[in-house]
């Protein structure tokens, strides 16, 4: 992991660029496409009434 930071005339630092090198394990992918599923499927069904009416 690399990370630079960029000190300001008031002190404050910034961080520039952070770049980490990880590999997602396959826990992680399905988790997170699970749970985009169910947002989505969410918003879907509360959008539903907007989106085709009677």
């Amino acid at each position: 992991m690399t990370l630079s930071t960029l000190c300001s005339a008031s002190g404050h630092s910034y961080v520039v660029g952070m770049r980490v090198s990880m590999k997602l394990s396959r826990h992680q992918v399905i988790g997170s496409v699970l749970l985009a599923l169910i947002v989505l499927a969410v918003l879907i069904s509360r959008a539903w009434p907007l989106l085709f009416p009677k």
